[in-house]
């Protein structure tokens, strides 16, 4: 089994943390982007926070996402390298 069919079959989820201090449209505008275009079957977490505040948001089953390599350097590159979490188990 390759890692890429592994990390499909055994993610529960992909998990962002999403800084409600520093998030703005273009923020927003970001994440849609690279989650729309590979449609799957890992569920995403936003880890929403700010200073009063912390919740976790799991987007419908239309952000599902097949978590390639590519894909999360990208989200890691622009949401930071610990925001990104794939998470099992």
């Amino acid at each position: 089994m390759e890692i890429s069919q592994a990390r499909l079959n055994f993610a529960k989820s992909i998990r962002i943390q999403m800084n409600g201090e520093r998030l703005d449209d273009q923020s927003c505008q970001l994440l849609g982007q690279l989650l729309q275009p590979l449609e799957g079957g890992c569920p995403i977490v936003l880890d929403y926070h700010n200073d009063t505040a912390r919740c976790d948001i799991r987007l419908g089953d239309e952000w599902r996402v097949n978590p390639t390599d590519d894909q999360l350097l990208q989200l890691r590159y622009e949401f930071g390298e610990q925001a990104v979490e794939l998470v099992f188990g």
